[in-house]
């Protein structure tokens, strides 16, 4: 199986590879491995997959206990997303789990493990916060239905790219 993984890499042309590389970065950050010439291989372990699809069926299930919760905002202050909308925090001090997904500029999902969340008493505050979280994760690309929103400048960081 080891084979035939490491074959199918060789194999891929140069914007598979890219995708690939993505990928693995990707999973580096989210395992805290340090990006190295051979992470590709160790990303495409058959034990990788296995461990990869049991914390996904445990999360799945955490997040069906955990309390959802709907925030609305206005088009005049609205919800950004971008290519990588969820957000995803734990305060291991206070055992706080936190999930957020602007579904759209008017929508956004929270999903946390301690219950019913207080809606703040500055709305916009909020909604600020909500679009930094998705902003600070963005690799590409920000949506938004206005030139001007709630935490917009934080996006003077950004270094402006152009399509090829």
């Amino acid at each position: 199986m080891n084979q035939t993984m490491l074959d199918y890499a060789q194999k891929l042309d140069d914007s598979e590879r890219q995708k690939l590389d993505v990928l693995t970065k990707i999973w580096c950050d989210c395992t805290g491995q340090e990006y190295e010439t051979d992470s590709n291989a160790k990303f495409l372990k058959p034990g990788q997959f296995g461990g990869v699809w049991v914390w996904a069926k445990s999360l799945q299930h955490r997040f069906l206990q955990w309390q959802w919760d709907i925030r609305q905002t206005t088009r005049d202050k609205p919800f950004v997303t971008s290519d990588r909308p969820v957000f995803m925090e734990w305060d291991k001090e206070q055992d706080f789990r936190l999930v957020s997904f602007p579904v759209s500029s008017e929508i956004a999902l929270i999903i946390n493990n301690v219950g019913q969340l207080r809606e703040g008493p500055d709305h916009e505050q909020e909604v600020h916060v909500l679009n930094r979280q998705t902003m600070d994760r963005a690799n590409d690309f920000i949506v938004a239905c206005s030139d001007s929103f709630p935490g917009d400048d934080f996006l003077h960081e950004w270094q402006v790219r152009t399509p090829v």
